[in-house]
């Protein structure tokens, strides 16, 4: 899933000095930077919006009435207009349907035509390979976590991700193993050594609080396996 964040939904100067988040000398611009990379970050790893919000996009019809979106955490469909190829010079029609949340934590929704398929049809004399001449849908849509925002666990998941973020702006040597927190597996030093055990990538890092990071949002993730596309 693919977001770029401009703003933020959840992190400010208030809440991030409030769960423990370190400023320095950073500017507020520069903290404003580290806010949205911290959310962006989250959104990648959860699969879904920090807060709910409205997606407009168009899609290709499916092969079934099942649909699912690129957004976990569906949680209603305000409109869906199916696009219907309407003779052999690419034109084409819309027509009002309709379609209801099937699974909303795996992001599936039911996609209906209304019943407008025949209308569509006629006078289309070559095939686009969909049935009655189908091809796209327009939808609008809530999708993101509903709860996420208040759990304070979660706060304090993006405020250390937005302060690893910082750190690479202002202070590099302060992450783990230096710039680009490369997220050390061993460390020694004057005869002391140190393994880290368990880590794994993760879209905040390697590090050993990339994982802490990850271990705090896992509750908020969805582990889906259904496919319908």
């Amino acid at each position: 899933m693919t977001i770029v964040v401009t703003g933020t939904y959840i992190l400010n100067d208030d809440l991030y000095a409030e769960y423990g988040g370190y400023t320095g000398s950073s500017t507020q611009s520069q903290r404003e930077i580290a806010y949205a990379i911290a959310e962006e970050q989250a959104m990648r790893y959860i699969g879904t919006f920090l807060v709910p919000v409205v997606v407009t996009g168009t899609y290709m019809w499916p092969r079934t009435d099942r649909f699912q979106t690129k957004h976990k955490y569906v949680s209603n469909v305000f409109s869906l207009f199916s696009i219907h190829e309407s003779g052999c010079n690419c034109n084409t029609q819309e027509f009002t349907g309709c379609a209801f949340v099937l699974d909303g934590p795996n992001g599936v929704i039911s996609v209906r035509d209304c019943g407008q398929l025949t209308a569509a049809y006629q006078g289309c004399t070559c095939s686009s390979g969909m049935s009655g001449g189908l091809v796209q849908f327009r939808a609008s849509f809530e999708a993101g976590h509903p709860d996420l925002q208040y759990a304070k666990s979660a706060l304090r998941a993006l405020a250390l991700a937005a302060q690893a973020a910082l750190f690479q702006i202002i202070d590099p040597s302060k992450a783990l193993g230096g710039p680009g927190d490369p997220g050390l597996s061993s460390y020694s030093d004057s005869g002391y050594s140190q393994n880290m055990t368990g880590l794994r990538e993760t879209p905040f890092g390697g590090s050993p609080e990339a994982n802490y990071i990850a271990r705090l949002l896992k509750p908020f993730r969805h582990f889906g396996v259904k496919k319908f596309r």
